[in-house]
């Protein structure tokens, strides 16, 4: 009410210039509602916030505090990540669950901008654009991955890292023949390892039963060091579609795989089984592991056989409640 008033000792339990903006807005509508400076100054203190508002669910790992916050706009998420790093002294990693995909979609840009605060950006960027891409089908950021990658054929130093991965997996998610061949030259004969090894693991996301078989061979070949070969079939048996292709040549190629390959990578191998969740392949599963046991991986083993049951469990409910929701 009266211009250049000051409520001296005040303080806001939460972190945040936006936090300050409102907090100030609040003081300016108590004021012209007469409340008193102390009233003001106690309520300020004692204010609990919103729930997920920069909510403090926790700490882990003998000192790292998750906090929760629905921001769904790049705007609040921007507001949200200053105000974790005016609050630390450490590093700040977003984890960011997108609540549209045409929002995503629309406000690509300003998403990608809106984690700079974060210490973990690129990656993030590139798993927005997979998510995209992929989950989200749309036809725009597949268009962009492939600008990506191409633009990495003539230098992939000006193509970020994260982003280029992500694009090199929507690339081979949505090609076929060709862009097989031109991946697997690019392992061949990629600048760098690291190229190389991209362009190899991309060659398990592709589309087409054919060219996953064509993979697995790849892995037994003599082309793909034996270090490499577990999780390029690791990869394979993950793939959404064609995954039983790549488990059924596992099995049938067992006793060379289990020869060639170091010994903690044979368990590190079969991970993916996880994911097949029809019920013939836990079926399959349970009866081969029964004569092929892995000794040096036997527990680790026997959480991903359980986590196949549990996700072949969820998977059977959810196909039986699907027709009653169409």
């Amino acid at each position: 009410q009266v211009e250049d008033d000051v409520i001296e000792g005040c303080t806001l339990p939460m972190p945040g210039d936006h936090n300050v903006s409102n907090a100030l807005s609040a003081v300016a509508v108590a004021r012209h509602l007469g409340m008193k400076k102390d009233e003001i100054r106690e309520a300020l203190a004692k204010f609990g916030g919103v729930n997920r508002r920069f909510t403090k669910v926790g700490e882990v790992l003998g000192g790292v505090t998750i906090i929760d916050d629905y921001g769904p706009h790049p705007v609040e998420i921007a507001a949200v990540l200053k105000a974790a790093r005016q609050a630390c002294d450490g590093r700040v990693i977003a984890v960011h669950q997108p609540h549209r995909y045409s929002r995503l979609s629309s406000l690509f840009e300003d998403f990608c901008s809106c984690f700079n605060e974060a210490d973990v950006v690129a990656s993030l960027r590139g798993l927005l654009l997979r998510l995209l891409a992929l989950a989200g089908d749309d036809p725009t950021s597949v268009e962009r991955c492939r600008a990506v990658f191409s633009d990495s054929l003539t230098d992939p130093t000006a193509v970020d890292p994260e982003l280029l991965a992500a694009a090199t997996t929507v690339v081979a998610a949505r090609g076929g023949r060709a862009e097989f061949d031109l991946l697997l030259d690019g392992f061949r004969n990629g600048p760098t390892p690291q190229d190389q090894l991209r362009c190899l693991y991309a060659l398990a996301e592709f589309d087409d039963a054919g060219l996953i078989a064509e993979t697995c061979e790849l892995a037994m070949s003599p082309s793909v060091k034996t270090q490499n070969a577990p999780f390029l079939l690791r990869a394979c048996m993950a793939n959404r579609r064609h995954g039983a292709v790549a488990w059924r040549f596992v099995t049938a190629n067992w006793v060379e795989a289990d020869e060639r390959f170091p010994t903690n990578t044979i368990v590190r191998m079969v991970e993916s089984v996880k994911f097949l969740t029809e019920a013939a392949l836990v079926d399959e599963a349970a009866s081969f592991f029964g004569t092929h046991p892995i000794p040096q991986g036997a527990a680790t083993l026997a959480q991903i056989l359980e986590r196949q049951r549990v996700n072949a469990a969820a998977r059977a409910r959810v196909e039986r409640a699907l027709p009653s929701l169409l």
